[in-house]
Formats: structure tokens, C-alpha cells, sequence
């Protein structure tokens, strides 16, 4: 919206419009005058005048908020952003037109207002503009016309009562007079008149020039009290200045001074710490020397006990001697000669090191681990396996395919972590029953064999072809696509027949059981995860279920499904898959049946 039209239209209408910073323009009424100069006759007119005064009003906001159908606050700042934009103008420019009906001029320090020539905002007669060639009326050079309506009427004859007796005379006409009035007489009305109008013209020009005086005089006082008023504000502000820096002066000495106590209290109490470390060094001093004289005189006595004993411990050093051979031929010499009770027994071969069960372990109770364990190493793997297997998938353009291969890697780290920690495994000890040592370490000691099967594990899924076999069984078993970005640039081939699954240990049949189901539910389910050993499944529910969760298992085409949840929903699905993630942090999806 053009601001400076809606200025010219308020001042048109007859409202004053206040200008921020500037002053007020004034709508006021023009007496109609004529300018002999010209001839001109200009009517009664309304038209803008400038007044410093202001009085804080924000009529035009109003105006401008129901105008522009906006908030009190915006059409304030509009307001203000106007203001500011025209101070900064009349600054660099000296002047602002508003429209074809006035001039907002700055010079000097002081702000005027000029109506264009010719121009008013709003007419107040039936002449809506000046009028040109209008003469004033003037007879000093001419008689008055009007005069002779003017002198006095001559008074009328008397009538003559009638005689009874004697006839009626008979009428005499009597010729009317003429009545003159003299030149003479006119011309002085008429120089009467014009020196009237000029004795007028005269008082009216002496009360404009005193007015105008008057304001001046009035203009100058205002502006000699704003000077003292500046001048007072310039002087009370310089008074205050000194009233801070004498207060700051003041805080600072006073600061000095705390400053100067605290440091000499601090020295004193420095000192006074001294002198008594001091003292209680000189008696600790006299305290140790005593115990040291007294530590001599103890030692003294005891040189002669330690004489005595001299034979008993070399008597005890030589039984130490024979103890510590009789062990190291037993660990050296008989150590790995196998009994004749086990000598039929097969050994079993471990590829991690660790020492399969014998005669000379003395286990009674082999190291062993739950299914929790195996399922935690598990995680460990696939945990290390995720960035592994992003970045691999990503560089063949097969982000979608991250849930199911990760799953591929879980399912297939459950069955190699099962086969290379599902046999109990012994620990060699030097006494046969549990001492401190084997409860000890039993946790290390099975820590430091899952650790190497976890290493085994991450080496056979980091190899590049088992992994590009995984892939090529997944595209040719659930139909994937690359991704978007690249389904035009790369078209679907038909991947070769997929390679056999590494070899998968047989195991024995599981006893483990869980809630199974052909269908689900209510048709949409929150999947944990998917096997294809039912074992794992079970084993992960079993886990579900210890958590507080209701889990069970959907068999579907050879894969078991673990569940944490139905629903009939998209929305109730999506509710319960929140509500599941608030506590559980492994990785779930929605899947609909």
C-alpha cells in the first residue's frame, strides 16, 4: 500500500497526520483571497500546513491495520519503517513530494510544508479552482450611479382647502424639478470610500505583520526555551557523568582498600601457618629421633634372635627347593602321559585353542555356555558386521536390501556361534576341586573363547564372495530391485542360480518350544526378526518373553517370523511399533499378512 497516498487522503478528509520524528501536518481551512497581480480569485480552499507540535497520535496506524486487514503491531512497524525511511530521505535529499498536492522540504534544521501551485485538497465552495482575469470593481474616476438614490425627496405642496361659494379655479400644471447632485459631492464619497478600504487594507496588513511577529517572537521564545532546555539537560547530564566517575572513584578506592586488608590479612595468616609448620616440624623432628634410638636399641636385640634362626631357614629354604622339583617333574615328566582309563577314549580336536576334557585336566565341572550367552556373542557380531554391510550394499546400490541381509547375517552368526560354543570345554587346574583361581577366572576363561569364535565368525561373513553369494540369494528369493535412482541406468538381470549356504554344523534336534502360528493374528505384526532355524527363533522369543514381552513365532514358507505384536491396523501397527521402541532397542519393522 502507497503510505504517502494515504496520507493525502486523511489530510483531505480534514485529519491532522502526526509524522514521527518530524512533526504534524496540519489540514486547515484558506479564506478565500484575490491576487491583483494576477487577477486571480482563489476560492475557500483546504489546504496543508507544517506544526512541529506532537502529541503521540497513532490515528494512521488504525487506519492502516483496517486498511490492509493487518495486526495494531505490523501496521506500527510499517508505520515506523515509513517515518524512518522518510527522515533518512529528507536528510540526503532535502525534500519529499507527496503526489501533485504539497512538499515536505528539510533545510537548516527546520521542516516546511508548499502546497503546488494552483492546487488545494479539497475546495469548500461551489469553485472547485482559481479563477483567472477577475477585476475588482473601482469608480474614483466616475460618479456614482447609485448617488442620486441617495439624496432626500422633495416634501410634497399643500393642498388649498375649497371655498363653498366661489367657483373652482381651474388647475395650473406645475413642471417637476429637476434634482441635481453635484459632481463635486460624488467624487469625494468615492475617495471617502477608497481611503475606508485603504485605511482597512492598512489595519489588516499592520495585525498580519504583528501576528507574524508575534509567532516569530513566540517561535524564538520557544526555541530559546528549547535551547535552555537542551543547555539544562547538557549540564544535569554532565553533572551526572561526574556524580558516576566520582562514585566509580570512590568504589575503586574503597576496592583498593579490601584489597590492601585482604592480602595483609592473608600475609599474617600466611605467617602464622608458618611459624606453626614450623613448630610441628621441630617437634616431629624430636619425635622421630626419639623413635629412631629407640628402633636402634629394638634392633640391637633382635640381632641375636636373628642369629638363631639362620639355620632354620636355610633348612626351610632347601625343603622349598625339593617342593618346587617334585612339581616341575610332574608338570614336565608326567603331565602328558595319558592314563590307561582314558587311553581308549577319543580326543576331541579344538580349532580355538582351547584344551578339550582329559585325565589331567581335573575338571569336575566343564565350562559351559547358556543360550543367552551364545545369542549376546551373536549380537556382538552382527553389531560389528552393520557398517560392514551398509556400506557393501550401498556400493552395489542395494540400500533396501540392509533389514533382510543383516538378518541373513544374524541367522547365520546364530548357527556358527552355536556350533563353536554349544560343546562344554575344560580347564586345566592344579588342584581337582574348585579353587579360587578357576571361580575367578571362569568368566575370562569364557570370554577369551567366545572372543576367538567371534573373530573366526567376522572373517567368514567379511569374505567378499560368501557375501555376494548371500546377496544373489536374496535377489533371486524375495525379487529385489537396486535402488530408485538407479532402476533405469542398471535394468534387472537374472542373477546366476545362488550358492550353497556355508556349512552349517548338524546339530541335534532342539527340545526348546515357543507359541507358534500358520497365520497372524490380526494381520499386521511388529517383526523382530526372521530364521531360518527354528531354534534361533525360539531361542530369541524365549528372550522376548523374559523382557515381559508377548512374543511369539508366524511359520511361513520354511522361515519362522518372531513377532512382538499385532494388530488390525496400519495406525494401530504404527502405535504399537512406538511403543515397543520406547524400551526395546534392537531392530524391528512392520509387517503386513
Amino acid at each position: 500500500m502507497n503510505i504517502s497516498e494515504l496520507i493525502i487522503e486523511l489530510l483531505q478528509q480534514g485529519q491532522d497526520v502526526e509524522l514521527s520524528g518530524i512533526g504534524t501536518l496540519e489540514s486547515v481551512m484558506r479564506n478565500a483571497y484575490h491576487d491583483p497581480s494576477t487577477n486571480t480569485y482563489y476560492p475557500v480552499s483546504r489546504v496543508v500546513k507544517y506544526s512541529d507540535r506532537a502529541v503521540g497520535s497513532d490515528a494512521i496506524v488504525a487506519e492502516l491495520a483496517k486498511r490492509e486487514c493487518i495486526s495494531t503491531d505490523v501496521a506500527r512497524q510499517m508505520w515506523r519503517n515509513y517515518t524512518e525511511a522518510l527522515v533518512d530521505k529528507l536528510q540526503r535529499t532535502g525534500s519529499h513530494e507527496f503526489g501533485k498536492v504539497c512538499k515536505l522540504s528539510f533545510a537548516d534544521g527546520r521542516y516546511n510544508v508548499e502546497m503546488k501551485d494552483g492546487v488545494a485538497l479539497e475546495a469548500a465552495g461551489p469553485l472547485d479552482a482559481p479563477l483567472e482575469g477577475v477585476n475588482l470593481y473601482s469608480h474614483a474616476n466616475e460618479a456614482d450611479p447609485f448617488a442620486k438614490f441617495d439624496a432626500p425627496a422633495p416634501a410634497p405642496a399643500p393642498t388649498p382647502e375649497p371655498e363653498p361659494i366661489a367657483p373652482e379655479p381651474e388647475p395650473v400644471p406645475v413642471e417637476p424639478v429637476k434634482e441635481e447632485v453635484a459632481p463635486v459631492e460624488a467624487e469625494e464619497a468615492v475617495k471617502a470610500v477608497e481611503a475606508e478600504q485603504e485605511q482597512e487594507a492598512r489595519i489588516k496588513l499592520d495585525k498580519k505583520a504583528a501576528k507574524e511577529e508575534m509567532e516569530a517572537a513566540k517561535e524564538a521564545q520557544r526555541l530559546a526555551k528549547e535551547e535552555q532546555k537542551i543547555a539544562a539537560e547538557r549540564a544535569a547530564a554532565e553533572l551526572r557523568a561526574a556524580e558516576e566517575r566520582r562514585k566509580a572513584e570512590e568504589a575503586e578506592r574503597k576496592a583498593a582498600e579490601k584489597r590492601e586488608q585482604a592480602e595483609k590479612k592473608a600475609a599474617e595468616k600466611a605467617a602464622a601457618l608458618q611459624a606453626r609448620a614450623d613448630e610441628k616440624a621441630k617437634a616431629q623432628a624430636a619425635k622421630q629421633a626419639a623413635a629412631e634410638a629407640k628402633a636402634a636399641k629394638k634392633e640391637a636385640k633382635q640381632d641375636g634372635k636373628k642369629r638363631r634362626h639362620t639355620l632354620l631357614w636355610l633348612l626351610l629354604l632347601l625343603l622349598l627347593l625339593l617342593l618346587l622339583g617334585a612339581a616341575a617333574y610332574y608338570y614336565f615328566v608326567l603331565k602328558n602321559k595319558p592314563s590307561a582309563s582314558v587311553a581308549s577314549q577319543p580326543v576331541r580336536t579344538e580349532h580355538l585353542d582351547v584344551p578339550a576334557a582329559n585325565s589331567l585336566t581335573y575338571n569336575t565341572d566343564a565350562i559351559e555356555y547358556s543360550n543367552q550367552d551364545m545369542y549376546d556373542n551373536s549380537n556382538k557380531v552382527c553389531a560389528f558386521m552393520a557398517d560392514y554391510v551398509r556400506q557393501y550394499l550401498a556400493d552395489r546400490h542395494y540400500t533396501s536390501a540392509y533389514v533382510p541381509m543383516l538378518e541373513k547375517v544374524r541367522q547365520y552368526a546364530d548357527e556358527r556361534m552355536s556350533n563353536l560354543l554349544g560343546d562344554r570345554f575344560a580347564v586345566q587346574r592344579i588342584i581337582p576341586y574348585n579353587d579360587y583361581i578357576y571361580n575367578h577366572c571362569k568368566s575370562h576363561l569364557k570370554g577369551v573363547r567366545a572372543g576367538k569364535a567371534r573373530v573366526e565368525v567376522q572373517t567368514e561373513l567379511m569374505d567378499q564372495n560368501w557375501l555376494d553369494k548371500f546377496l544373489e540369494q536374496m535377489i533371486e528369493e524375495m525379487g529385489l530391485q537396486p535402488d530408485q535412482q538407479y532402476a533405469v541406468a542398471m535394468p534387472a538381470q537374472k542373477t546366476a542360480a545362488p550358492a550353497a549356504a556355508a556349512p552349517v554344523a548338524e546339530t541335534k534336534e532342539s527340545t526348546l518350544t515357543a507359541n507358534m502360528e500358520k497365520e497372524s493374528k490380526q494381520g499386521f505384526d511388529v517383526i523382530a526378526g526372521f530364521f531360518l532355524n527354528r531354534d534361533n527363533a525360539v531361542r530369541m522369543t524365549a528372550r522376548l518373553h523374559s523382557q515381559g514381552c508377548d512374543a511369539y513365532i508366524i511359520e511361513k514358507s520354511g522361515k519362522y517370523y518372531v513377532s512382538m505384536g499385532s494388530a488390525p491396523t496400519r495406525t494401530a501397527a504404527d502405535a504399537l511399533y512406538k511403543h515397543i521402541k520406547g524400551w526395546y532397542d534392537g531392530d524391528i519393522v512392520i509387517k503386513q499378512w
